[in-house]
């Protein structure tokens, strides 16, 4: 609401009490009483009155549904302010789930070169176990326009009697893991590879009277999830994340444009040993960075409740267009330790060297996504492709040697369709989901291009019928 709206409304609300006098006050004399306001003059302060909340209104509402619209462009938010604003709110969810996997390995055991297509031991096609996960999404209110919101996860996806006290960490008197009745905190690289606590997103959000600002290290979601989804649903175990710069904001009744910068890879990066001070990117040319415009034209949660109870007809679609550019690979870097052994304060110029391979790579990354949906059944799909080159492809490196230079070109297409159909007032719900992706003529199933073959006893690349993907 504009400074000038905002006085008027504080003075129209302090004054107009005073135009009436207590009953209790004794009617004043004709010589000492005060003509009385003419009805065009209070017709007019009424007015004023009537369109500085109208403007108050119009700007709130115009807040709250460009928050909400911005979920579509990144993780959800709340569907409305607080009436009251509280320094710290608190979401999140405790899950426990018991799983039963039966044949995930489709029979085909070992493959050629050694691996398996699900990880199951040899012989066994039935897997049953449990596991669990606290999620806390804190928010910390600054004011009702500035936030800072985060996402903790502890003991994230912990099977079950996954660290016991007989195991990594066990002490002397530990023979048998039959005697174990303890369990010890999850700790990277000693009885598990990740830890007890995992900050995931640390943002700040600033809502303007034009939109939306958010900066930080934030979740990532579009359409239906295809191509970018942020693993906010309960029964998720993956989830995109982003350091992101981006400003949501409604253009038109309904359109929102949200324009992004994304910081994809920064490369290597020197710190002291103690973990104290500034870290230092080392050079720019190893960047990886995007640049991203999002338009949508999407319905805010009550907008979507009211039309489908009205027995309307929901069309929203947008369109996600990512362009992103490197000039120069690290990719050696973090196979290497993130800080030189040898210095006890780090200098760039102790680097390995080589450490940097020329890339000169551009990808153009369209996405369009649209959703038709009424009371009964909800029909989205999502298309998008990944279009470009890398003129400088080559991944090995060795002693002072490099694997010969070739070019590149990137053209990956994939596409999702989910439908569903509600009965019982909405509590059965049924559906299709179908998806296709592009691939290329080198044999193998999946997508793992960084594995190489342990067991290949010809000495050659992947063959049909491998899971390597090579």
């Amino acid at each position: 609401m504009s400074p000038a709206a905002l006085a008027a409304l504080c003075v129209l609300t302090a004054t107009a009490p005073a135009q009436t006098p207590p009953a209790s006050e004794a009617a004043p004399t004709a010589q000492t009483a005060k003509p009385p306001a003419s009805e065009a003059e209070s017709r007019a302060l009424e007015e004023k009155l009537e369109e500085a909340k109208k403007e108050l209104r119009e700007e709130i509402r115009a807040q709250l549904a460009t928050q909400q619209a911005a979920s579509g462009f990144d993780e959800g938010l709340e569907e409305q302010a607080p009436r009251q604003l509280e320094l710290l709110t608190l979401d999140g969810y405790l899950r426990a789930r018991p799983k039963l996997f039966v044949n995930f390995d489709l029979d085909r055991q070992v493959d050629s070169s050694g691996f398996t297509l699900f990880p199951t031991a040899p012989g066994r096609n039935t897997q049953a176990f449990a596991d669990m996960r606290l999620r806390l999404d804190p928010t910390l209110n600054i004011s009702e326009e500035v936030a800072i919101k985060m996402q903790v996860d502890v003991l994230d996806n912990v099977v079950f009697g996954s660290t016991p006290e007989s195991g990594f960490t066990a002490t002397p008197w530990f023979i048998y893991d039959s005697f174990n009745e303890s369990q010890v905190p999850p700790r990277s690289a000693i009885n598990t590879v990740i830890d007890s606590i995992m900050v995931k997103r640390a943002y700040g959000e600033v809502s303007t009277p034009v939109g939306v600002l958010r900066f930080g290290r934030m979740g990532s979601h579009w359409g239906v999830g295809m191509l970018y989804n942020d693993g906010n649903c309960l029964d998720c175990d993956w989830g995109d994340t982003v350091d992101r710069i981006m400003f949501v904001t409604e253009v038109f009744d309904g359109i929102y444009v949200a324009p992004m910068l994304e910081f994809n890879t920064e490369g290597p990066v020197v710190l002291r040993r103690s973990g104290l001070g500034e870290p230092v990117d080392v050079s720019n040319l190893d960047d990886t960075h995007s640049l991203i415009l999002a338009v949508a034209k999407r319905d805010t949660d009550q907008q979507r409740r009211a039309k489908l109870d009205d027995d309307q007809t929901l069309f929203n679609y947008g369109v996600h267009f990512s362009y992103r550019t490197q000039s120069r690979g690290a990719e050696p870097y973090y196979g290497e330790s993130p800080i030189p052994p040898s210095a006890s304060d780090p200098d760039p110029s102790l680097l390995p060297p080589g450490l940097l391979l020329s890339r000169q790579a551009t990808l153009f990354i369209p996405d369009v996504w649209a959703k038709l949906e009424r009371r009964d059944w909800r029909l989205e799909v999502e298309l998008a492709s990944i279009v470009g080159n890398i003129n400088h492809a080559t991944v090995s490196l060795g002693a002072n040697q490099f694997s010969p230079d070739f070019s590149m070109q990137v053209m990956q297409f994939g596409g999702a369709l989910e439908s569903e159909y509600r009965l019982v007032d909405g509590n059965l719900r049924i559906g299709l989901d179908l998806g296709y992706a592009s691939g290329d003529k080198a044999p193998g199933l999946g997508n793992r291009p960084g594995r190489t073959p342990r067991t290949d006893v010809a000495g050659l690349p992947s063959r049909e019928g491998s899971v390597v993907g090579t």
